[in-house]
């Protein structure tokens, strides 16, 4: 059988995934403890080593806060929940149930810890904030029990927004595209409806200064008529 060193050790994903590889393949006695910041993929790895028997600090938390230590417990006391792994542990509110507060995570580790149960364990903490969040009992008994990786990687999610965004991108400019092409008809049909109703309002205004130019030389001429037929007196015949 193969075995692990107990140091704590800075891997990126590929490497942490050839360590756990490594871990199916010793004696199993101790679990794994990773820390890195978010996004770096250190719950989807774990719950794909762990076959899907995995649970969150703040699940657990709410479980408890739903109906106390009977959620979580067998009839001898002991935590019987199937998680394999303690996802983000750190993140939790305190768990409180009809008055009665505890720090359900604490609690947990202590358990595993005295009764020897390999428990794999995620957090986007360091170690001081750690300590500073349970305290160094609790940290103490997470050396013992876990091999600690620290795990250096790109952040998956702000890669997948890059992505997502590139591809709104896209989408909005074939969007804009699509609705010039399927409304251009309507925008020409618009366009010529204009220009339309242009040519008809000048030929209206010209109809009209015509309409008055005729009228005024119609009044000239009658009075011209007039005029003549009083300063010469003609008469019909």
């Amino acid at each position: 059988m193969k075995s692990i060193k107990t140091n704590i050790r800075i891997v990126n994903r590929k490497q942490l995934k050839q360590f756990l590889e490594l871990w199916n393949q010793s004696e199993k006695k101790k679990g794994v403890l990773i820390m890195g910041n978010t996004g770096t993929g250190k719950t989807h790895i774990m719950d794909e080593f762990c076959s899907g028997a995995i649970m969150s600090a703040t699940s657990l938390v709410r479980n408890y806060c739903k109906g106390g230590m009977d959620r979580l417990t067998n009839n001898k006391g002991h935590y019987s929940f199937k998680a394999e792994c303690i996802d983000d542990i750190g993140s939790e509110l305190s768990a409180s149930y009809f008055g009665q507060v505890m720090n359900l995570i604490e609690d947990v580790i202590l358990e595993k810890y005295e009764r020897k149960v390999c428990t794999h364990f995620t957090t986007n903490l360091n170690m001081f904030e750690l300590e500073e969040r349970y305290g160094s009992r609790i940290i103490d008994r997470l050396k013992d029990m876990c091999y600690i990786l620290i795990l250096k990687d790109t952040n998956l999610r702000v890669l997948c927004d890059d992505s997502n965004i590139d591809n709104e991108i896209e989408s909005s400019i074939k969007a804009r595209e699509d609705y010039m092409k399927n409304n251009r008809e309507a925008i020409d049909s618009k366009i010529k409806e204009l220009e339309y109703r242009k040519l008809e309002a000048k030929k209206s205004k010209l109809d009209t200064e015509n309409i008055a130019q005729s009228k005024i030389s119609n009044i000239d001429i009658d009075s011209f008529i007039e005029d003549f037929n009083l300063k010469f007196d003609v008469k019909d015949n």
